[in-house]
Protein backbone atom coordinates (compact mmCIF):
# COMPACT_ATOMS: atom_id res chain seq x y z
CA UNK A 1 0.00 0.00 0.00
CA UNK A 2 1.41 3.37 -1.01
CA UNK A 3 1.71 6.13 1.53
CA UNK A 4 0.95 9.73 0.57
CA UNK A 5 2.77 12.60 2.19
CA UNK A 6 2.07 16.29 1.64
CA UNK A 7 5.29 18.15 0.86
CA UNK A 8 5.47 21.92 1.16
CA UNK A 9 6.85 23.83 -1.80
CA UNK A 10 7.71 27.51 -1.77
CA UNK A 11 8.35 30.12 -4.46
CA UNK A 12 10.12 33.13 -2.90
CA UNK A 13 10.13 36.42 -4.81
CA UNK A 14 11.52 39.93 -4.40
CA UNK A 15 10.00 42.58 -6.66
CA UNK A 16 11.00 46.21 -7.02
CA UNK A 17 9.33 49.07 -8.92
CA UNK A 18 12.68 50.33 -10.25
CA UNK A 19 12.68 49.98 -14.08
CA UNK A 20 16.45 49.43 -13.90
CA UNK A 21 15.63 46.04 -12.37
CA UNK A 22 13.21 45.12 -15.14
CA UNK A 23 9.94 46.50 -13.77
CA UNK A 24 7.55 47.94 -16.36
CA UNK A 25 6.08 51.14 -14.92
CA UNK A 26 2.27 51.23 -15.05
CA UNK A 27 1.74 54.44 -13.09
CA UNK A 28 -0.52 57.07 -14.60
CA UNK A 29 1.19 59.80 -12.57
CA UNK A 30 4.29 61.44 -14.03
CA UNK A 31 7.41 60.72 -11.97
CA UNK A 32 5.71 58.08 -9.85
CA UNK A 33 6.41 54.35 -9.60
CA UNK A 34 3.29 53.31 -7.68
CA UNK A 35 2.30 50.54 -10.12
CA UNK A 36 4.42 48.14 -12.13
CA UNK A 37 4.36 44.85 -14.00
CA UNK A 38 6.86 42.06 -13.58
CA UNK A 39 7.54 39.87 -16.64
CA UNK A 40 9.03 36.50 -15.70
CA UNK A 41 11.49 34.59 -17.84
CA UNK A 42 10.73 31.52 -15.74
CA UNK A 43 6.98 31.66 -15.04
CA UNK A 44 5.25 30.83 -11.80
CA UNK A 45 3.67 27.42 -12.25
CA UNK A 46 1.58 25.76 -9.57
CA UNK A 47 0.90 22.09 -10.42
CA UNK A 48 -2.66 20.91 -10.88
CA UNK A 49 -2.39 18.41 -8.04
CA UNK A 50 -1.29 21.08 -5.55
CA UNK A 51 -3.29 21.50 -2.36
CA UNK A 52 -3.96 24.87 -0.68
CA UNK A 53 -1.89 27.53 -2.36
CA UNK A 54 -1.13 30.58 -0.19
CA UNK A 55 0.69 33.89 -0.48
CA UNK A 56 2.27 35.98 2.25
CA UNK A 57 4.29 39.20 2.19
CA UNK A 58 7.31 38.93 4.46
CA UNK A 59 8.62 42.48 4.11
CA UNK A 60 8.06 45.77 2.34
CA UNK A 61 10.21 48.88 1.83
CA UNK A 62 8.37 52.12 1.05
CA UNK A 63 9.41 55.76 1.28
CA UNK A 64 7.13 57.82 3.51
CA UNK A 65 7.11 60.88 1.26
CA UNK A 66 3.46 61.82 0.80
CA UNK A 67 3.26 65.65 0.95
CA UNK A 68 1.92 67.10 4.19
CA UNK A 69 2.06 70.64 2.84
CA UNK A 70 -0.09 70.89 -0.29
CA UNK A 71 -0.24 73.84 -2.64
CA UNK A 72 -3.47 75.80 -2.30
CA UNK A 73 -4.65 73.68 0.63
CA UNK A 74 -2.45 74.21 3.71
CA UNK A 75 0.58 76.15 2.46
CA UNK A 76 -0.12 79.62 3.92
CA UNK A 77 1.02 81.33 7.11
CA UNK A 78 0.66 84.93 8.32
CA UNK A 79 3.23 86.23 10.78
CA UNK A 80 3.49 89.73 12.17
CA UNK A 81 6.88 90.74 13.50
CA UNK A 82 9.91 92.99 13.15
CA UNK A 83 11.88 93.37 9.95
CA UNK A 84 15.64 93.85 9.88
CA UNK A 85 15.13 97.50 10.96
CA UNK A 86 12.72 96.51 13.75
CA UNK A 87 9.72 97.86 11.88
CA UNK A 88 6.67 95.74 12.65
CA UNK A 89 5.53 94.12 9.39
CA UNK A 90 2.89 91.61 8.31
CA UNK A 91 4.37 88.66 6.38
CA UNK A 92 2.14 86.40 4.30
CA UNK A 93 4.32 83.49 3.29
CA UNK A 94 3.64 80.48 1.07
CA UNK A 95 5.37 77.22 1.95
CA UNK A 96 6.42 75.09 -1.04
CA UNK A 97 4.58 71.79 -1.39
CA UNK A 98 6.49 68.90 0.11
CA UNK A 99 6.83 66.25 2.79
CA UNK A 100 8.23 67.94 5.89
CA UNK A 101 9.44 66.86 9.29
CA UNK A 102 9.09 69.37 12.13
CA UNK A 103 12.72 70.47 11.72
CA UNK A 104 12.37 70.79 7.95
CA UNK A 105 9.16 72.81 8.20
CA UNK A 106 10.70 75.05 10.84
CA UNK A 107 13.69 75.68 8.56
CA UNK A 108 11.50 76.34 5.51
CA UNK A 109 9.29 78.84 7.37
CA UNK A 110 12.36 80.67 8.63
CA UNK A 111 13.80 80.80 5.10
CA UNK A 112 10.55 82.18 3.67
CA UNK A 113 10.33 84.79 6.43
CA UNK A 114 13.96 85.80 5.95
CA UNK A 115 13.45 86.10 2.19
CA UNK A 116 10.49 88.38 2.88
CA UNK A 117 12.68 90.65 5.03
CA UNK A 118 11.90 89.47 8.54
CA UNK A 119 14.43 89.85 11.33
CA UNK A 120 16.80 86.91 11.68
CA UNK A 121 19.38 88.15 14.23
CA UNK A 122 19.95 87.41 17.01
CA UNK A 123 16.99 85.06 16.49
CA UNK A 124 14.40 84.41 13.79
CA UNK A 125 11.02 85.87 14.68
CA UNK A 126 9.44 82.43 15.26
CA UNK A 127 10.61 78.85 15.66
CA UNK A 128 8.97 75.44 15.91
CA UNK A 129 10.09 72.56 18.12
CA UNK A 130 8.43 69.22 18.85
CA UNK A 131 7.26 68.33 22.33
CA UNK A 132 7.87 64.58 22.17
CA UNK A 133 5.97 63.79 25.36
CA UNK A 134 2.69 65.24 24.10
CA UNK A 135 3.22 64.85 20.33
CA UNK A 136 2.48 68.57 20.07
CA UNK A 137 4.33 71.54 18.61
CA UNK A 138 5.81 74.38 20.65
CA UNK A 139 5.63 77.70 18.82
CA UNK A 140 8.25 80.12 20.11
CA UNK A 141 7.75 83.86 19.55
CA UNK A 142 11.13 85.51 19.89
CA UNK A 143 10.13 89.20 19.96
CA UNK A 144 7.42 91.11 21.81
CA UNK A 145 5.62 92.22 18.64
CA UNK A 146 5.25 88.78 17.06
CA UNK A 147 1.80 87.38 16.23
CA UNK A 148 1.06 84.21 14.28
CA UNK A 149 -2.35 84.20 12.60
CA UNK A 150 -3.73 80.80 11.56
CA UNK A 151 -7.10 82.22 10.40
CA UNK A 152 -5.91 83.09 6.88
CA UNK A 153 -7.19 80.95 3.97
CA UNK A 154 -5.24 77.73 3.33
CA UNK A 155 -3.42 78.05 6.65
CA UNK A 156 -1.08 75.31 7.86
CA UNK A 157 -2.78 75.29 11.27
CA UNK A 158 -3.79 71.63 11.27
CA UNK A 159 -0.38 70.09 10.60
CA UNK A 160 0.99 72.11 13.54
CA UNK A 161 -1.87 71.16 15.85
CA UNK A 162 -3.48 74.61 16.13
CA UNK A 163 -7.10 75.51 15.43
CA UNK A 164 -8.40 77.36 12.39
CA UNK A 165 -9.41 80.18 14.77
CA UNK A 166 -5.99 80.35 16.46
CA UNK A 167 -4.15 83.66 16.73
CA UNK A 168 -1.01 83.20 18.81
CA UNK A 169 0.73 86.13 20.51
CA UNK A 170 1.96 88.63 21.20
CA UNK A 171 4.13 87.11 23.94
CA UNK A 172 4.36 88.58 27.43
CA UNK A 173 8.13 88.08 27.26
CA UNK A 174 10.43 87.67 24.29
CA UNK A 175 11.02 84.00 23.59
CA UNK A 176 7.76 82.79 25.10
CA UNK A 177 6.62 79.37 23.85
CA UNK A 178 3.03 78.38 23.11
CA UNK A 179 2.06 74.71 23.09
CA UNK A 180 -0.41 73.76 20.36
CA UNK A 181 -3.79 72.62 21.71
CA UNK A 182 -3.84 69.51 19.50
CA UNK A 183 -1.38 66.84 18.43
CA UNK A 184 0.63 67.58 15.30
CA UNK A 185 -0.48 65.91 12.05
CA UNK A 186 2.64 65.44 9.97
CA UNK A 187 1.60 62.03 8.64
CA UNK A 188 -1.23 62.64 6.19
CA UNK A 189 -2.06 58.96 5.70
CA UNK A 190 -2.28 56.17 8.24
CA UNK A 191 -0.90 53.28 6.21
CA UNK A 192 -0.09 52.00 2.73
CA UNK A 193 -1.84 49.14 0.98
CA UNK A 194 -0.24 46.87 -1.61
CA UNK A 195 -2.42 45.01 -4.10
CA UNK A 196 -1.67 42.49 -6.83
CA UNK A 197 -3.53 40.66 -9.56
CA UNK A 198 -1.79 37.49 -8.46
CA UNK A 199 -4.81 36.99 -6.19
CA UNK A 200 -8.47 37.24 -7.12
CA UNK A 201 -9.59 38.43 -3.69
CA UNK A 202 -6.74 38.92 -1.24
CA UNK A 203 -7.29 40.23 2.26
CA UNK A 204 -10.81 41.24 3.16
CA UNK A 205 -11.18 44.97 3.83
CA UNK A 206 -14.32 45.28 5.95
CA UNK A 207 -16.84 43.60 3.64
CA UNK A 208 -14.93 43.95 0.36
CA UNK A 209 -12.07 42.28 -1.46
CA UNK A 210 -9.64 44.52 -3.36
CA UNK A 211 -6.78 42.11 -4.20
CA UNK A 212 -4.91 43.41 -1.14
CA UNK A 213 -1.83 41.40 -0.23
CA UNK A 214 -0.27 43.71 2.39
CA UNK A 215 -0.90 46.61 4.73
CA UNK A 216 2.23 48.58 5.68
CA UNK A 217 1.91 50.83 8.72
CA UNK A 218 3.79 54.13 8.85
CA UNK A 219 6.20 54.08 11.78
CA UNK A 220 8.84 56.57 10.59
CA UNK A 221 9.09 60.33 10.14
CA UNK A 222 8.32 62.03 6.81
CA UNK A 223 10.98 61.52 4.13
CA UNK A 224 12.16 58.32 5.79
CA UNK A 225 12.19 54.75 4.53
CA UNK A 226 9.63 52.36 6.01
CA UNK A 227 11.07 48.88 6.39
CA UNK A 228 8.23 46.62 7.47
CA UNK A 229 8.89 43.03 8.53
CA UNK A 230 5.76 41.75 10.27
CA UNK A 231 6.36 39.13 12.91
CA UNK A 232 3.29 37.18 11.81
CA UNK A 233 2.43 38.10 8.20
CA UNK A 234 -1.09 37.49 6.92
CA UNK A 235 -1.50 34.28 4.92
CA UNK A 236 -3.77 34.65 1.89
CA UNK A 237 -5.38 31.60 0.35
CA UNK A 238 -5.06 31.81 -3.44
CA UNK A 239 -6.13 28.43 -4.73
CA UNK A 240 -7.02 30.11 -8.02
CA UNK A 241 -3.29 29.86 -8.87
CA UNK A 242 -3.40 26.06 -8.80
CA UNK A 243 -2.94 24.73 -12.32
CA UNK A 244 -2.02 28.19 -13.63
CA UNK A 245 1.12 29.37 -15.35
CA UNK A 246 1.78 33.06 -14.66
CA UNK A 247 4.41 34.76 -16.78
CA UNK A 248 3.62 38.25 -15.43
CA UNK A 249 1.74 40.04 -12.67
CA UNK A 250 1.08 43.58 -11.45
CA UNK A 251 1.88 45.22 -8.10
CA UNK A 252 0.24 48.47 -6.95
CA UNK A 253 0.97 50.80 -4.04
CA UNK A 254 -2.09 52.57 -2.65
CA UNK A 255 -2.84 55.06 0.11
CA UNK A 256 -5.32 54.23 2.84
CA UNK A 257 -8.15 55.63 0.70
CA UNK A 258 -7.20 53.16 -2.06
CA UNK A 259 -5.99 55.85 -4.45
CA UNK A 260 -2.52 55.47 -6.05
CA UNK A 261 0.32 56.57 -3.78
CA UNK A 262 2.48 59.01 -5.74
CA UNK A 263 6.02 57.84 -4.96
CA UNK A 264 7.58 61.10 -6.20
CA UNK A 265 10.47 59.44 -7.98
CA UNK A 266 11.18 56.86 -5.29
CA UNK A 267 10.85 53.10 -5.68
CA UNK A 268 9.27 50.52 -3.42
CA UNK A 269 9.85 46.79 -3.05
CA UNK A 270 8.31 43.76 -1.40
CA UNK A 271 9.50 40.26 -0.54
CA UNK A 272 6.85 37.59 -0.62
CA UNK A 273 6.39 33.88 -1.12
CA UNK A 274 3.85 31.59 -2.73
CA UNK A 275 3.52 28.30 -0.84
CA UNK A 276 1.62 25.15 -1.72
CA UNK A 277 1.40 21.48 -0.81
CA UNK A 278 1.87 18.61 -3.24
CA UNK A 279 1.09 14.95 -2.50
CA UNK A 280 4.13 12.68 -2.79
CA UNK A 281 4.16 8.89 -2.73
CA UNK A 282 6.72 7.11 -0.57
Amino acid sequence: MKNIKLVKKSIPLIVDSNPAFGAFNLSRTAGSFDAFRVDLENPIEIPRNAIECTLKVDSSSIWNNQPNIIQGFNDALRVTGPDTLDVVTVYDIIIPQGSYSVAELNQRIQIELANAGAKISPNPIISLTPDEATQKIELRLNYLTVIVDFTVPNSCYEILGFNVTSIVGPPTVAGESFLAPNEASFNVINYYVISSNLVSQGLRFNNEYRQIINQTNIDVRPNSLIVSQPFNPSVIVCNELIGQVRSNFDIRLLKDDFTPANTRGEYFSIRFSIDYLVPMEF
